[in-house]
């Protein structure tokens, strides 16, 4: 038995169980497989913000690394790399990391390459293998073919210690935001032509549910390319397991109508049921934790996330900001015509235009299709509308 509190709220953060998440897992093993018999495959996850795309994302590299190839991840992916030289760059800095994380015989190639950089030999060998550094700065002008020859100039490496390299990228829907989409045409081009080609790499890519649209418009034929997953909240039938099975091996438990309040509370939102599990266990002195007992606690838990969670991303808009919020959430819910959030507003076009905008770059709305947009919190719009000014 732990006294430890099981429950892990927090960005990415993994939950002591992943509930609800087998076909998802599935998928990624199919793609596994296929891949060990040659045949690449690429994955889309989106869904909105606290879904669990990122621990998603964790769950797949440890699937990767378990199965031979290495995982090469990266959460941080923002609009500043639809600047060709900035994303590859970051692209060469995540594979190097990768490398010099799980191939110890590139730990090897590394001490040569340091004496090597002051030495300057034509080669540089260690286990067996070896190539001829690079001195000079990558000058090709096209940033697919960098890629390629990139990743080519890495094989070595990759395959020293794996059957090949699977891609895991974060928050990728910042690529090609705006139309900006010739960043991400020719990374998915490199991609595809590696695989074309025979080699063994995939790509698995996470986003807000606009990324299968950028990626579309990036390369047409993305739709045969990737497969596509919705990440939503967990399943109905899954959901009490986020709770349930974390508390074993705990001197806590919690009684069976007081997990299906739990679960109605936060609506199925995997961050939110890792957020009041945890308040509950906090805010209660007692082993066998009862639904009466969460009654009396329950008012704290909910202005306590209002506080911690709403509050700062609300805080800094400025008034008119929060008046469109306010105005969206006083409409049905779902996706929100722009045309109508206007009226709901009663804010000019231009202006709420630019209000839509910055909304946007704060991560609380996000355009769901050309015209529409959307909360990307679940539980956002009911907040707005229990904290809406009179």
């Amino acid at each position: 038995m732990t006294d430890a509190n099981p429950f892990t709220p927090g960005a990415g953060r993994n939950p002591p169980y992943l509930a609800g998440r087998g076909s998802e897992q599935s998928a990624m093993g199919a793609l596994l497989s296929d891949l060990d018999n040659g045949l690449a495959g690429n994955i889309l996850i989106y869904g909105l913000r606290g879904v669990g795309k990122t621990v998603l994302l964790n769950e797949f590299a440890t699937m990767c690394e378990a199965d031979g190839f290495l995982p090469v991840v990266q959460y941080q992916y923002s609009e500043e790399h639809n600047d060709p030289e900035k994303f590859f760059e970051f692209f060469k800095q995540s594979l190097d990391d990768a490398i010099r994380k799980y191939s110890k015989k590139e730990q090897i190639l590394a001490k040569a390459h340091a004496v090597a950089a002051q030495m300057k030999p034509k080669k540089v060998g260690a286990y067996g293998m070896e190539y001829e550094p690079s001195y000079d700065a990558d000058t090709n002008p096209i940033l697919m073919n960098r890629i390629m020859a990139y990743i080519s100039k890495k094989w070595g490496s990759i395959t020293s210690d794996h059957s090949g390299v699977i891609f895991l990228f974060d928050e990728f829907h910042t690529m090609g935001k705006n139309g900006d989409n010739a960043t991400l045409a020719n990374f998915i081009g490199a991609m595809n032509e590696l695989q074309r080609t025979g080699q063994r790499c995939s790509v698995i890519l996470s986003g807000l549910p606009t990324l299968p649209i950028n990626v579309k418009k990036a390369r047409s034929y993305s739709e045969r390319m990737f497969r596509a997953m919705e990440i939503s909240n967990i399943r109905p039938g899954k959901a009490a397991e986020a709770i349930t099975i974390p508390l074993k091996n705990t001197k806590w438990d919690f009684a069976p109508d007081l997990v299906d309040a739990v679960i109605k509370d936060t609506e199925r939102y995997p961050y939110f049921i890792q957020y009041f599990s945890k308040q509950v266990i906090d805010l209660t002195d007692k082993n066998h934790i009862t639904l009466a007992d969460y009654a009396k606690i329950r008012s704290s838990i909910i202005e306590g996330l209002g506080e911690t969670f709403f509050v700062q991303r609300i805080a800094p808009l400025s008034s008119s900001q929060k008046k469109v919020l306010y105005a969206m959430a006083s409409m049905p819910a779902g996706d929100l015509r722009f045309s109508d959030i206007i009226a709901a507003s009663e804010i000019r076009k231009s202006s709420l235009a630019n209000y839509m905008s910055r909304l946007v770059d704060a991560g609380l709305v996000f355009k769901s299709q050309r015209g529409f947009y959307n909360f990307t919190l679940p539980l956002l719009r009911q907040y707005l509308l229990d904290a809406a000014p009179c």
